[in-house]
């Protein structure tokens, strides 16, 4: 088991950050455009990974209220992704600290 783990290869993505944005408010923070996907597993089946596999985005439509909220970053792995095993997955940032204000028109 030692082994295994030791023989498991790193590699990084930036993937694009997606934002959706459902409610009255809007974001008035600056946003980075891409946050770093890491990805542990076996290095015959990395090589197939993109950053293409891999979704992150932020909800902002639960944020009711003006004011700094800590939204989590979500990540989605495409089909490609979930069937190589083992995979070890981490974001980094995993939060955003966003000031919201209301939406004008």
């Amino acid at each position: 088991m030692i082994c295994k783990i030791t023989s498991l290869e790193k590699r990084n993505f930036a993937v694009p950050l997606e934002v959706t944005n459902a409610g009255n408010l809007t974001y008035s923070s600056p946003l980075p455009h891409s946050v770093r996907v890491s990805v542990r597993g076996n290095s015959s089946l990395l090589g197939t990974l993109s950053e293409k596999d891999f979704r992150t985005f932020i909800d902002t439509g639960f944020y009711v209220e003006e004011g700094s909220y800590r939204v989590p970053i979500h990540l989605e792995l495409s089909d490609n992704a979930t069937m190589i095993e083992p995979l070890e997955v981490t974001i980094s940032p995993e939060y955003l600290t966003i000031d919201f204000e209301k939406k004008v028109s």
